[in-house]
């Protein structure tokens, strides 16, 4: 099994939201943003020919983002409170482990979350040596048990690096 591992896109600055008196929760991705994650979408689509499942955040930037995964590979989109910033790494595991007869899975969220379970499942440790940036995104390969220390890291790749491939 593989899981992409792909942070939202870039969003509205978080303190301007904030001022606006609406949740974080409800922030969007910005103009550029989502100009920048379609061309990026389209990348990872050419890397990562189809995909059975894109499991996203439930904050309205990382929705946004499956959404438009969602366009360039053709598939559902399942929201996942264990993909918040506040989700609970062995929870978010056991989800991943009841879709293992997917053959690839997408998973939306934030940082630092996804780079430290990504650390987990690769290593164990959890202090996070995997960073995405705003529409980065890395790959993990499971041929075994879907266990922490039992994922391969198979690719990772910036935001430019994924536009470029378009």
């Amino acid at each position: 099994m593989r899981v992409l591992i792909v942070r939202h896109a870039a969003a509205e600055d978080k303190k301007r939201f904030a001022q606006k008196g609406k949740p974080d929760a409800s922030r969007p991705l910005t103009t550029v943003g989502r100009r920048r994650m379609t061309r990026a979408a389209r990348g990872l689509a050419q890397v990562e020919g189809g995909v059975a499942l894109i499991a996203t955040s439930p904050l309205v930037r990382a929705k946004q983002t499956a959404e438009l995964l969602a366009e360039a590979w053709r598939c559902a989109i399942e929201v996942w409170p264990e993909l918040s910033p506040e989700g609970d790494a062995v929870s978010l595991l056991d989800r991943v482990r009841e879709r293992r007869l997917s053959k690839v899975i997408a998973l939306v969220g934030h940082e630092p979350q996804l780079g430290r379970w990504a650390s987990w499942v690769l290593s164990g440790d959890s202090r996070g040596f995997i960073v995405l940036k705003k529409g980065g995104a890395c790959a993990v390969d499971f041929s075994g048990p879907l266990e922490p220390r039992r994922g391969t890291l198979r690719w990772s790749l910036t935001p430019r690096q994924l536009r470029a491939l378009r």
